[in-house]
This record gives C-alpha cells, structure tokens and sequence, in this order.
C-alpha cells in the first residue's frame, strides 16, 4: 500500500498523470481523484482504492534523465537490461546500500574564497577575504553573510580538512566583527551593567592566527548554530528507511552540515562533510538508492549533473 515518510505526500505523481488524458481530444480522463469531496485530490483514505482508482496501473508514466535520441536509446536499452540480466548473488549486496547528499539550501551564500589581489580589504559586494601577512590575520569582506549573532566559522584548508576557529576578539586566535573598512578594530556593544560585551554585526570579519594554513584556506564558510532545513529533510528520509525498510541497511550521508548534527543522528550511520571527490566516490560504488537535496540549478544539485553521472564508472 503507498506510504509516504512526510505528511505532506497526497498523490501518487505516475498513477495520477495516467489518467489525465481521456480517450479523445477534449474529453476528461476517468477519475477526477477527489472522490471524498475535499479538494485534496488523490487524497489516500485507507481504503482499497484511492480517489475512486485502484492501485494497479495499467499504465506507467516517469521521466527518464535523457537529452537526445541516442541518450533514450542508452536508458531504454539499460532498463532492458537490468530487467533481464541474471541473477547475480554477489551484487544482491548492493540492494542493500544507499546514498544520502544534502548541501545547505543557500550553501554559495554562506562560503567565501579568496579574493584576487593582495588588497588589505576586498572590495564591495565580492563575498572574498583578503590574507593580511603583516598582522596574521585575514579580512572577509561579505555583506548580509552571516546570520545569527555566533555563526560558527569554518576554514577549508586549501591541502583538505576542516577546522573550526571561535569567536575571540582577544587572542591570537579568534574571528570578529569588525567597525569598518577603515577600522578592523572589534566591532561590540558593550553591556556596562550587566559585565559582558555583545558583537555587533558588520560586513567585515577578522580572522586571526598563528597559522598562515588558517588565514589562507580554500574557502571560510559561515555556518549558523542550527541544523540547515536541507540536511533535516533528509535526515527525514534516514530515519524513515531504517525504520520501514531495514534490509536497507547500508546508509551512508554526505553533508556539508554535519557538524549540527545531534549525537544520536551522528551515530546512526556513516556520515562525511561534502566534498566533489567523496560524492563521486560513493556514487561509484553503486548504491541502489540516492537521494539529493539542495538548492539545486539547471545543471543539476549537490554536484551530481550530467556530467558527472558520464563519468562515473560503477557499472550502472
């Protein structure tokens, strides 16, 4: 019987377009799928039949991932295949695994690189940082970037890996707001009676320390204390599959917000910051299942395209 792992599923998308089209021009299909009247069309009531439709289909209607002729050929002639091809027991393990990848919704806005020139400060509106070796310290220039009042700062190193620097306007080591272009002195409220100092937000952040790795990564990445909505929708999807499917049992989670992860969703099953190579990597070792969630664009989400799928060779 249809399940869904949200609430908010009402129709079965292949069942549903089916019957859309009637016999002939200007006629409707059989079913107008609202059969209890509530303007929730498809709606499932438990019963044996599902706005007025049984389940089985006599017809199924997908979208198949092809751009040309010789494309529909290639699709066409795998699906064949793989209805047809014999049974292969040492690859039965394969069923058993699936790929989870999420990147936050709005991931470019909150990641900046390096910029250009050597400029002390970078321009306006270039979302960069500047690297300041005379005063270790590195500069971000990047307007309406980081939300909430303590995101925390991540640094990509440019030779891979990931740290994490703390808000600390006094030490060596830190990141801060700063007042302005003109003066990267901290930028903080101060509260007198109540002994303790608030930051105040601006389009500048400082990046301090001793370690030149720090001050000149691959990206800093600003990252608001709360799990990202994309990463909590699949995580959704996680706990859904180990419950009603455990055969599946092979799980494995790329995410570029890992780190607000709760202990016990941490531990659930294996999990990986995104990265391009780690995507491909699991892509090619042949899950049964993958599901993408992100902003997504034309090409495609969470660096998985055309492009790439053209490249992987795990045999599918």
């Amino acid at each position: 019987e249809p399940q869904w792992y949200t609430d908010d599923n009402l129709i079965p998308t292949g069942l549903y377009y089916s019957s859309l089209f009637g016999p002939e021009d200007l006629k409707p299909g059989k079913h107008d799928w609202d059969q209890l009247g509530t303007g929730l069309y498809g709606q499932w009531s438990r019963e044996k039949n599902l706005g007025g439709a049984d389940y089985t289909p006599d017809i199924s209607v997908g979208r198949a991932p092809v751009g040309s002729e010789e494309e529909v050929k290639t699709f066409v002639n795998k699906v064949i295949s793989y209805e047809t091809a014999d049974a292969r027991p040492t690859e039965y393990d394969r069923f058993t695994r699936m790929l989870l990848v999420a990147e936050h919704w709005d991931h470019a806005a909150a990641s900046v690189g390096r910029y250009s020139t050597d400029a002390v400060v970078p321009p306006a509106w270039s979302y960069s940082y500047s690297y300041d070796p005379a005063n270790s310290r590195s500069v971000v220039r990047a307007e309406g970037l980081a939300e909430g009042a303590f995101p925390q700062l991540l640094v990509y190193l440019a030779g891979g890996g990931r740290r994490e620097i703390p808000y600390d306007p006094y030490s060596n080591r830190g990141w801060f707001y700063a007042k302005s272009d003109a003066d990267l002195s901290a930028s903080i409220l101060p509260v007198p009676f109540l002994g303790i100092e608030i930051p105040s937000k601006t389009e500048f952040v400082v990046v301090r320390s001793p370690d030149p790795a720090e001050l000149t990564p691959a990206s800093y990445f600003f990252d608001p204390n709360a799990l990202d909505g994309s990463i909590a929708d699949t995580e959704k999807i996680r706990t859904y599959m180990q419950s009603v499917h455990p055969r599946i049992n092979q799980i494995q989670r790329i995410y570029t917000d890992e780190e607000d992860l709760d202990a016990l969703s941490t531990a659930a099953s294996p999990v990986e910051h995104f990265t391009q190579s780690g995507v491909t990597a699991a892509m090619n070792a042949g899950p049964h299942l993958v599901a993408l969630s992100g902003h997504g664009n034309w090409p495609g989400c969470c660096g998985v395209n055309t492009g790439m799928a053209s490249g992987l060779s795990n045999g599918f």
